[in-house]
């Protein structure tokens, strides 16, 4: 597994995922700072997860069970590799895990402590951090600093023994604390470690807020367009709903494809608060839109639970239904829509200059403005579009590497113009491009768009979410 590439799915600036390792020389107070931090964060709600690194498994245990003798004869290469081998089963097991859950994880000793360990003994730092370079690095690195006579004297106080000179002797510990001094990593800090241990954890939760991984203000977010009622969250909806309220999301619009697919839209949002029914037809399925589906289409759309109308629209790519119906259909629903007082939802893809024509024909006689869902073309066509009076709508292509002109879209549409979606469960934002996207994976689409327009992502939310509420009435 490659576990740095697993940690892309993390999202900074959360009450989520973050990661802390606790370093320093033997008798530092390592362990008993872990667990003061954990139940410190658990008081905070973070339900945080204590690993213990990185002799705990069973490659660590070979380590622990090796004599004196038997571990100076070992080859440093060897040691490392035991290491390493234990901590992927650590990794595997309870790190990624956790993160993946949204947990924070507090782990007592990680790669530094590595380092500091074996230099001394001829394995460069730089051979270290090649061996590990595939595990997740920590959002925070804590060292934990106290002179070498106290780190002796708490070490023989917790064995009750004096540490055995032959391998952790003075000389050795002295250069084992040298290379913690020397040590100039990213997200690495050095606390005083004679400081009280609610001390040091307060100063370590100080820095959290910080560095805002920890936030005292979770963003609000809307997801203006998403298919939760399409095949895909049949097993775990709730667990889907879970992971993106834990976010800051605060509503989603469900959207309808047909009319009995509206239906299932409209019965599902009745149980689920933070869930709004959309209703509408897809150009994909316009060939099967019969009279009596419009008109039961109409109906739907007139339940005072609706909060929109679509998605409609145009979609040239696939051609799943014919040009020439996929028109007739579109500029039905668009007289249609003039009868409502919902905004339209408007899905348009490789058609804008028919999209743009028929708009430009209705939009004057629309009760709302309308959204443009899924935009991701440039500048010209953005302009275009919100001339007519319409939202735009940004899913997670601009989180794309090569989506340089949608970033730069971002950045120069009108604050009270834009939205985020997902599109769930398609059009997954670049850390999951490929798999099922889901609403919590907004927070992607935020910092993205935060970024482009040089915005904190508490700033893009509140923009991008009071003009959802407006749009839709919330």
């Amino acid at each position: 597994m490659n576990y740095r590439k697993e940690m892309e799915i993390l999202a900074p600036g959360l009450n989520r995922g973050f990661f802390i390792a606790l370093e320093g020389i033997d008798g530092a107070g390592k362990s008993t700072q872990a667990a003061r931090l954990t139940a410190r964060l658990a008081e905070l709600g973070l339900s945080p997860a204590a690993v213990r690194e990185p002799t705990s498994g069973q490659w660590g245990q070979k380590l622990r069970g090796l004599s004196v003798k038997e571990r100076e004869e070992m080859a440093p290469a060897l040691e490392a590799e035991l290491f390493v081998r234990d901590r992927a089963e650590d990794v595997a097991g309870n790190i990624v895990p956790a993160l993946r859950a949204g947990r924070p994880v507090v782990a007592d000793r990680y790669i530094v402590s590595n380092i500091a360990y074996q230099s001394p003994r001829g394995l460069t730092a730089d051979r270290i951090m090649a061996l590990n370079k595939d595990f997740p690095w920590p959002d925070l690195i804590v060292v934990l600093d106290v002179p070498l006579e106290l780190g002796q004297e708490r070490l023989a106080e917790r064995t009750g023994q004096e540490a055995d000179p032959a391998f952790e002797g003075a000389e050795y510990q002295a250069g084992v604390r040298r290379v913690f001094n020397e040590l100039e990593l990213p997200n690495l800090i050095r606390l005083d470690g004679r400081q009280s241990p609610e001390d040091i954890t307060e100063a370590i939760i100080e820095e959290l807020h910080r560095r805002e991984l920890i936030r005292d203000q979770m963003p609000r977010i809307v997801d203006s367009h998403c298919h939760l009622s399409v095949k895909g969250f049949e097993g775990d909806l709730a667990e889907v709903l879970e992971r993106a309220r834990r976010v800051g999301v605060r509503a989603i619009m469900d959207v309808g494809l047909d009319a009995e697919h509206s239906r299932q839209v409209i019965e599902r949002a009745a149980s689920l608060a933070d869930v709004h029914p959309i209703v509408g037809w897809h150009p994909h399925d316009v060939k099967d839109m019969s009279e009596e589906g419009f008109q039961a289409l109409m109906e739907l759309a007139g339940r005072p639970e609706v909060l929109g109308f679509g998605e409609i629209g145009l979609d040239f790519c696939l051609m799943h239904s014919s040009r020439e119906c996929q028109l007739a259909a579109f500029e039905k629903l668009l007289e249609a829509a003039t009868g409502l007082d919902l905004p339209i939802v408007i899905h348009s893809r490789d058609a804008f200059d028919d999209t743009y024509r028929l708009l430009k024909k209705y939009a004057p006689r629309l009760k709302r403005p309308g959204i443009i869902h899924c935009f991701t073309r440039g500048w010209e066509e953005a302009s275009a579009y919100l001339d007519l009076g319409f939202y735009l709508s940004l899913p997670g292509v601009v989180t794309f590497p090569k989506s340089e002109e949608l970033r730069e879209v971002a950045a120069k549409i009108p604050a009270d113009r834009l939205l985020v979606e997902t599109d769930a469960p398609y059009m997954a934002p670049a850390p999951f491009r490929g798999k099922r996207n889901e609403p919590s994976y907004l927070i992607y689409h935020l910092n993205t768009i935060a970024e482009a327009r040089g915005l904190s992502l508490n700033e893009a939310a509140s923009l991008t979410t009071a003009n959802a509420y407006r749009i839709f009435g919330i």
